[in-house]
């Protein structure tokens, strides 16, 4: 079976080269079988240097027709797409809790000093403890150990919102 589709060009300079024997994910077959899940991934990303350390990033990384299967529910596909200009990042996204609930967050992300985030965010409505299983589940996938399963959720939510901040104040309306 097939879990993703990827074409990832990624450009590093060679002074930031080190020889890593970690692991940056641990993915078992079996997560991604359990859950049906799929993503076709694409980026073309720059790493920049200053001092011979790690300075910023620059290109693009999208996540497209992200699908996962929770219980007997295939959430409808989602996408995650980030541009990135060394300081500044704009992320465009819409993700499925359930099949017929859905959020899109639209964002201007300013990673340097003095931080700086715009973002969007719209959600008709979403039942939290959809939310609370697909949080589980990519956990689950990524092996990110945590107690969410223990918590116990009802209720929904809706978000349609704009906020502005620069990590010391926030403006929303």
């Amino acid at each position: 079976k097939k879990y993703a589709d990827y074409n990832l060009k990624i450009s590093i300079p060679k002074v930031l080269f080190k020889d890593y024997n970690k692991k940056l994910f641990d993915i078992s077959a079996d997560n991604l079988y359990k859950y049906s899940f799929y993503a076709n991934l694409t980026a073309d990303l720059k790493v920049h240097e200053k001092n011979q350390k790690f300075d910023s990033l620059s290109g693009k990384a999208n996540i497209d027709k992200f699908v996962i299967q929770i219980g007997n529910k295939k959430l409808p596909p989602s996408y995650f797409h980030i541009q990135l200009n060394k300081d500044k990042a704009f992320l465009s996204s819409k993700f499925y809790t359930n099949p017929d609930e859905s959020t899109d967050i639209t964002a201007n992300i300013k990673m340097k000093k003095p931080y700086e985030i715009d973002m969007k965010c719209f959600c008709k409505k979403a039942d939290i403890s959809n939310l609370q299983q697909l949080s589980i589940s990519l956990l689950e996938i990524l092996k990110i150990k945590n107690n969410l399963a223990e918590l116990t959720t009802n209720g929904t939510l809706s978000a349609d919102f704009n906020l502005k901040t620069n990590l010391k104040t926030v403006k929303s309306n």
